[in-house]
């Protein structure tokens, strides 16, 4: 089976995260992937991080805004050591 970590960098989004993560993993098991949803907090200071986690991403949680660039490079470095061989940015701003 193919691995997959799909990155979704986040701050303040407690109204859609947990639909957005749903999705990612839904789109992981469609795809016949065996992989991780990896939220990289910015600092959020709502409850994104808990429904993130209760939705089953893993989470990065940064206690202060660092930046999308940040976020993904700490995310991205994680990965290179701990876990997937491939990764897929998933931000409708890049």
């Amino acid at each position: 089976m193919r691995e997959l970590t799909i990155i979704i960098p986040r701050l303040n989004e407690e109204q859609t995260i947990g639909q957005v993560v749903r999705d990612a993993i839904r789109g992981l098991r469609k795809a016949s992937c065996d992989g991780v949803v990896l939220v990289s907090d910015n600092g959020s200071t709502d409850t994104s991080v808990n429904i993130a986690r209760s939705q089953g991403a893993r989470v990065i949680h940064f206690v202060r805004c660092v930046g999308t660039e940040v976020l993904f490079d700490m995310a991205l470095n994680l990965l290179r050591v701990h876990m997937s061989s491939s990764v897929m940015p998933m931000d409708p701003m890049i």
